[in-house]
């Protein structure tokens, strides 16, 4: 029902356009493209797909005790600030732009496109309703929606919960009861789903939290924050462009306004330690020796109470 409305709605968004204003596009490629838009990508993403450093991979001699680390893979000891992610907008409000009739017929469209998508894709409707009325706020996101919602989101949360994982062993020292951690590099997230590409698209995660070293259990009991954060945006585009080009227009015209997607999750997990025993970075303290107490004929002076030796 919806997209066969959305098809007669945008054949007709195409007919009452005047040539000079008419963007040679298909109804049919227009609805896909709407359909299946990341909209939540800058224009170049932050996230390269050939990072190295992107994926952890369990090494046997992280899994033996390192001495003295302070710093694993994407993580560091201690408290710290939030990774640097640099998001680039492609659009910002310029008062010199004039609206026309293009731009009237399209935001129309679109405003019957977000009442239509409402019932379908619930987080992406919001998401654009957001950009189109909240002012550039931040817009709170339930991310544990979002996992259980979309399979790759949920990939790459487990993923940053093992490399959390992986780098709290290698950081414990083998003696401290208690660390801080932080994330010193976002980790990239894709989504497979239209819902939250339209909501989000792709977008970065990150984590902090405490580790709790209990060696009666030989375990590291971590509580663990993973923090998401996404700039909602729409890529530069010429005018053949359904999806981009009239939303970044909005957005010049002051119609609407960019904004960051947050939201955060908790997880509580256990690593059973291989060995607490002997740790070679944590040796036993050896008792500080003993000093005997002197004898009568080692004491010095005279009379009788000694000087110095029995106070």
């Amino acid at each position: 029902f919806f997209l066969d409305d959305l098809r007669t709605i945008i054949d007709y968004f195409f007919t009452i356009l005047p040539p000079e204003d008419l963007s040679p596009v298909a109804s049919s490629a227009f609805i896909d493209d709407i359909l299946n838009a990341d909209i939540g990508l800058p224009n170049e993403s932050p996230f390269p797909e050939d990072d190295p450093s992107r994926l952890l991979h369990r090494s046997d001699r992280f899994m033996t005790q390192v001495c003295g680390v302070n710093s694993f893979g994407r993580y560091a000891k201690g408290i710290g600030s939030d990774p640097a992610i640099s998001w680039n907008p492609q659009y910002s409000y310029n008062p010199n732009i004039q609206p026309n009739l293009a731009d009237y017929s399209a935001y129309a469209v679109y405003t019957v496109l977000l009442q239509g998508a409402w019932s379908v894709y619930k987080e992406g409707a919001d998401g654009y309703n957001h950009f189109r009325h909240g002012l550039g706020k931040d817009l709170p996101v339930n991310y544990e929606i979002a996992i259980q919602q979309d399979e790759s989101i949920k990939s790459a949360v487990d993923a940053e919960v093992k490399g959390v994982l992986e780098a709290a062993q290698a950081l414990h020292d083998g003696c401290e009861t208690f660390f801080r951690f932080h994330s010193v590099k976002h980790r990239g997230v894709k989504v497979s789903t239209i819902n939250w590409a339209l909501a989000l698209g792709y977008h970065a995660i990150w984590s902090d939290g405490t580790v709790h070293y209990d060696k009666d259990s030989c375990t590291l009991n971590l509580d663990i924050g993973i923090w998401m954060e996404d700039f909602y945006d729409f890529a530069e585009a010429s005018f053949l462009d359904p999806v981009n080009y009239p939303n970044g227009r909005f957005v010049q015209l002051g119609w609407a306004q960019n904004f960051f997607s947050k939201g955060g999750i908790t997880r509580r997990e256990t690593v059973q330690l291989q060995n607490c025993d002997n740790n070679p970075c944590c040796p036993e303290p050896t008792a500080a020796p003993i000093t005997p107490r002197p004898t009568r004929s080692q004491e010095t002076g005279g009379g009788g109470r000694t000087s110095g030796v029995f106070g």
